[in-house]
């Protein structure tokens, strides 16, 4: 997990060797895996940085669908103002790895009814979406 974090910084040119961000501190799961994916990164935290949001696959996906379907594009860009580098980790896998580092939580994360459907059929679909948001986007 570690990896795939790391090639998502590299990978969408997100941040620099030296650059400042900025995120939001929490008890959330996705939160606290976002502190300890940074932690021994050359990136220094203070406010004023670059925004970075611990918003993962399922949320993403949602917010993205939701907007298609209201019939307008969603905003948010890969190498915006904020960067999103939770944007291909499904939930499961934050919860399983804080589990594995003896952070224990209960799943607390709702899906979207519409979301559930397109998973049970299509276990790749929101990976997929993701892909193309990447794809798109650089």
């Amino acid at each position: 997990m570690t990896k795939r974090f790391k090639r998502n910084i590299k990978n969408l040119k997100m941040l620099k060797k030296g650059d400042a961000i900025y995120y939001k501190k929490s008890s959330k799961p996705q939160d606290i895996f976002l502190e300890i994916m940074f932690r021994g990164m050359p990136y220094e935290v203070k406010k004023g940085g670059k925004r970075v949001s611990s918003d993962f696959l399922e949320i993403l996906s949602s917010n993205f669908l939701k907007k298609i379907f209201a019939g307008t594009w969603p905003d948010f860009k890969v190498n915006g103002e904020t960067l999103y580098p939770l944007y291909n980790f499904p939930y499961k896998e934050i919860i399983a790895f804080l589990n594995m580092k003896g952070i224990v939580f209960k799943s607390n994360f709702k899906q979207e009814g519409f979301l559930k459907p397109i998973i049970k059929k299509r276990p790749g679909a929101l990976f997929s979406l993701s892909k193309w948001w990447y794809d798109r986007n650089i």
